[in-house]
């Protein structure tokens, strides 16, 4: 059985203590990482978690924990992932890549000329590169000519 809470009128402070109290033995659950995500964000700021004392604070978190089904710790450190960045949306990933400096054109020039010549050391290899660019004026040699040995 699925259950999707939507708070139309926001509780008070009490109104979540009494709630708490009240509901001791359900426990729930969240869908998807995103919906809980966003349900705290919009509880930590409709409450003004951050400018709450002490004794609030620790109701909004066992507030947090029981509809979402985290534990504590999990609780606090999305608190402080939203004091550190406002947010609770997901980082955009980017992925750290190198520049592609040889082209399919090129690998496949180094694995004919590899077979050509039945596998050659590295420097061997790189001084035909280099003499087909630079004696020869082979233009499709250009970037190979300066290939690593390894």
């Amino acid at each position: 059985m699925t259950i999707t809470m939507r708070n139309s009128t926001v509780l008070s402070l009490t109104e979540i203590k009494d709630f708490l109290k009240s509901s001791e033995p359900i426990n729930f659950q969240c869908k998807s990482q995103a919906d809980r995500n966003s349900w705290i964000q919009s509880v930590i700021m409709r409450h003004k978690y951050l400018k709450l004392s002490k004794k609030y604070k620790i109701i909004l978190r066992r507030y947090m924990m029981k509809m979402t089904g985290l534990s504590k710790s999990q609780i606090t450190r999305l608190i402080t992932e939203y004091k550190k960045r406002g947010t609770l949306k997901p980082r955009e990933y980017r992925c750290c890549s190198f520049e592609k400096i040889y082209t399919k054109a090129d690998i496949e020039l180094l694995a004919s000329t590899d077979n050509a010549h039945q596998r050659l050391s590295g420097p061997a290899t790189k001084k035909i590169f280099k003499d087909e660019y630079c004696l020869f004026d082979k233009t499709e040699f250009q970037r190979l000519k300066n290939i690593s040995v390894s």
